[in-house]
Protein backbone atom coordinates (compact mmCIF):
# COMPACT_ATOMS: atom_id res chain seq x y z
CA UNK A 1 0.00 0.00 0.00
CA UNK A 2 2.69 2.53 0.78
CA UNK A 3 4.51 1.73 -2.41
CA UNK A 4 1.73 2.14 -4.24
CA UNK A 5 1.42 5.66 -2.59
CA UNK A 6 4.47 6.57 -3.13
CA UNK A 7 4.57 5.65 -6.88
CA UNK A 8 1.36 7.88 -7.24
CA UNK A 9 3.17 10.80 -5.78
CA UNK A 10 6.15 9.95 -7.55
CA UNK A 11 4.30 10.54 -10.84
CA UNK A 12 2.45 13.43 -9.75
CA UNK A 13 5.70 15.11 -9.13
CA UNK A 14 6.49 14.40 -12.12
CA UNK A 15 3.97 15.49 -14.39
CA UNK A 16 3.91 18.98 -12.24
CA UNK A 17 7.48 19.19 -13.47
CA UNK A 18 7.10 17.79 -16.72
CA UNK A 19 5.15 21.15 -17.57
CA UNK A 20 7.12 23.74 -18.48
CA UNK A 21 5.32 27.49 -18.66
CA UNK A 22 6.90 27.96 -21.66
CA UNK A 23 5.15 24.88 -23.65
CA UNK A 24 1.94 27.27 -23.77
CA UNK A 25 1.15 29.32 -26.15
CA UNK A 26 -2.88 30.12 -24.73
CA UNK A 27 -2.92 32.74 -21.24
CA UNK A 28 -4.18 29.63 -19.45
CA UNK A 29 -3.26 30.32 -15.20
CA UNK A 30 -0.60 27.61 -13.43
CA UNK A 31 -2.78 24.83 -12.92
CA UNK A 32 -0.34 22.98 -10.83
CA UNK A 33 -0.67 25.67 -7.46
CA UNK A 34 -4.29 23.95 -6.89
CA UNK A 35 -5.46 20.93 -5.48
CA UNK A 36 -8.27 18.39 -5.97
CA UNK A 37 -10.72 17.01 -4.06
CA UNK A 38 -12.54 13.74 -5.85
CA UNK A 39 -12.05 16.18 -9.22
CA UNK A 40 -13.21 19.13 -7.36
CA UNK A 41 -10.03 21.86 -8.13
CA UNK A 42 -8.95 24.65 -5.87
CA UNK A 43 -6.68 27.42 -7.25
CA UNK A 44 -3.82 28.61 -4.83
CA UNK A 45 -2.17 32.23 -5.11
CA UNK A 46 -0.25 32.30 -1.76
CA UNK A 47 1.95 30.14 0.78
CA UNK A 48 2.34 31.12 4.08
CA UNK A 49 5.22 29.85 6.34
CA UNK A 50 3.74 30.39 10.16
CA UNK A 51 6.59 30.18 12.72
CA UNK A 52 6.11 29.62 16.53
CA UNK A 53 8.74 29.07 18.79
CA UNK A 54 7.03 27.60 22.42
CA UNK A 55 9.65 26.66 24.84
CA UNK A 56 12.44 24.89 23.02
CA UNK A 57 10.23 23.95 20.10
CA UNK A 58 9.38 25.28 17.07
CA UNK A 59 6.01 24.83 15.47
CA UNK A 60 5.29 25.32 11.69
CA UNK A 61 2.63 25.75 9.67
CA UNK A 62 2.31 25.68 5.84
CA UNK A 63 -1.04 27.43 4.39
CA UNK A 64 -1.83 27.55 1.30
CA UNK A 65 -4.23 29.83 -0.08
CA UNK A 66 -6.57 31.58 -2.94
CA UNK A 67 -6.85 35.27 -1.05
CA UNK A 68 -4.30 37.05 1.04
CA UNK A 69 -3.56 36.64 4.40
CA UNK A 70 -2.87 40.21 5.35
CA UNK A 71 -1.53 40.09 9.29
CA UNK A 72 -1.17 37.31 11.24
CA UNK A 73 -2.68 36.71 14.58
CA UNK A 74 -1.16 35.21 18.03
CA UNK A 75 -4.09 35.28 20.05
CA UNK A 76 -4.23 38.63 21.06
CA UNK A 77 -4.67 39.89 17.67
CA UNK A 78 -6.77 38.87 15.13
CA UNK A 79 -6.04 37.47 11.94
CA UNK A 80 -6.73 39.56 8.63
CA UNK A 81 -7.66 39.44 5.00
CA UNK A 82 -7.94 40.12 1.62
CA UNK A 83 -11.69 40.53 0.75
CA UNK A 84 -11.22 37.82 -2.31
CA UNK A 85 -10.15 35.02 0.68
CA UNK A 86 -11.79 32.31 -0.66
CA UNK A 87 -10.02 28.94 0.61
CA UNK A 88 -7.40 27.50 2.75
CA UNK A 89 -5.35 24.23 2.99
CA UNK A 90 -2.84 23.99 5.85
CA UNK A 91 -0.47 21.80 7.62
CA UNK A 92 1.03 21.78 10.52
CA UNK A 93 4.66 20.47 12.15
CA UNK A 94 6.14 20.41 15.45
CA UNK A 95 9.64 20.03 15.97
CA UNK A 96 10.91 19.13 19.77
CA UNK A 97 14.39 18.82 19.44
CA UNK A 98 14.94 22.74 19.41
CA UNK A 99 14.51 26.47 17.52
CA UNK A 100 15.01 25.85 14.23
CA UNK A 101 16.04 28.86 11.77
CA UNK A 102 14.06 27.82 8.88
CA UNK A 103 11.55 25.68 7.73
CA UNK A 104 13.18 22.13 7.09
CA UNK A 105 12.84 20.47 3.88
CA UNK A 106 11.86 16.67 3.29
CA UNK A 107 9.31 14.32 2.76
CA UNK A 108 6.93 13.87 5.43
CA UNK A 109 4.36 11.29 6.22
CA UNK A 110 1.27 12.39 8.33
CA UNK A 111 1.11 10.26 11.67
CA UNK A 112 -0.84 12.60 13.60
CA UNK A 113 1.78 12.69 16.81
CA UNK A 114 4.74 13.46 15.67
CA UNK A 115 6.37 16.04 13.33
CA UNK A 116 3.47 15.98 10.63
CA UNK A 117 0.86 16.44 12.86
CA UNK A 118 -2.21 18.38 11.83
CA UNK A 119 -4.30 19.32 8.49
CA UNK A 120 -7.15 21.17 7.39
CA UNK A 121 -9.11 22.63 4.36
CA UNK A 122 -11.86 25.35 5.10
CA UNK A 123 -13.24 26.91 2.24
CA UNK A 124 -16.52 29.68 2.02
CA UNK A 125 -15.19 32.06 3.93
CA UNK A 126 -16.87 35.37 4.81
CA UNK A 127 -14.81 38.51 4.84
CA UNK A 128 -16.01 41.36 6.92
CA UNK A 129 -13.77 44.40 7.47
CA UNK A 130 -11.11 42.21 7.08
CA UNK A 131 -12.08 39.37 9.44
CA UNK A 132 -13.21 35.88 8.68
CA UNK A 133 -16.72 35.82 10.30
CA UNK A 134 -17.52 32.35 8.90
CA UNK A 135 -16.26 29.46 6.80
CA UNK A 136 -16.87 25.86 6.07
CA UNK A 137 -14.11 22.93 7.50
CA UNK A 138 -14.08 20.84 4.40
CA UNK A 139 -11.72 18.43 5.58
CA UNK A 140 -9.23 17.56 9.44
CA UNK A 141 -6.74 15.07 9.78
CA UNK A 142 -9.54 13.12 11.54
CA UNK A 143 -10.82 12.52 7.71
CA UNK A 144 -7.74 10.69 6.40
CA UNK A 145 -7.88 6.89 6.24
CA UNK A 146 -4.93 4.77 7.87
CA UNK A 147 -3.21 7.77 8.28
CA UNK A 148 -2.65 7.83 4.59
CA UNK A 149 -0.95 11.42 3.99
CA UNK A 150 2.46 12.72 2.78
CA UNK A 151 3.94 16.40 1.92
CA UNK A 152 7.46 16.71 0.26
CA UNK A 153 8.92 20.39 1.26
CA UNK A 154 11.44 21.79 -0.98
CA UNK A 155 13.19 24.42 -1.35
CA UNK A 156 14.56 25.99 -5.22
CA UNK A 157 17.58 27.75 -5.70
CA UNK A 158 15.65 31.05 -6.24
CA UNK A 159 14.70 30.88 -2.57
CA UNK A 160 11.19 29.66 -3.60
CA UNK A 161 9.58 26.84 -2.12
CA UNK A 162 7.70 23.55 -3.99
CA UNK A 163 4.74 21.79 -1.75
CA UNK A 164 3.27 18.51 -3.14
CA UNK A 165 1.13 16.50 -1.31
CA UNK A 166 -1.72 13.86 -1.52
CA UNK A 167 -3.90 12.15 1.30
CA UNK A 168 -6.19 9.32 1.18
CA UNK A 169 -9.61 10.24 3.03
CA UNK A 170 -13.01 9.89 4.18
CA UNK A 171 -13.54 12.45 1.14
CA UNK A 172 -11.79 10.98 -1.59
CA UNK A 173 -8.38 11.16 -3.24
CA UNK A 174 -6.93 14.50 -2.10
CA UNK A 175 -4.10 15.64 -4.52
CA UNK A 176 -2.12 18.81 -5.39
CA UNK A 177 0.90 21.14 -5.64
CA UNK A 178 2.48 24.69 -5.05
CA UNK A 179 5.59 26.12 -5.93
CA UNK A 180 6.24 30.16 -5.63
CA UNK A 181 7.47 32.69 -2.96
CA UNK A 182 6.28 32.52 0.29
CA UNK A 183 5.46 34.95 3.23
CA UNK A 184 6.55 34.39 6.66
CA UNK A 185 5.18 35.23 9.78
CA UNK A 186 6.80 34.54 13.26
CA UNK A 187 4.63 34.32 16.46
CA UNK A 188 5.60 34.74 19.58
Amino acid sequence: MKTTAYFRLLIITLIAYSCSSNDDSNNEPNQTNSFSINGTNYELENAYIIKTELNSNTIYAITLTKGEVLTMGNGQNETTYSNDFSHSFSFGFQYNNGILSELPIGTYEYDGNGVFNATNIKDQYVIENSLAVSYNNVFNQSDIVANEGRIIIAKLSDGNYNFNFNFVTALGQINGSYTGSTTEFVLQ
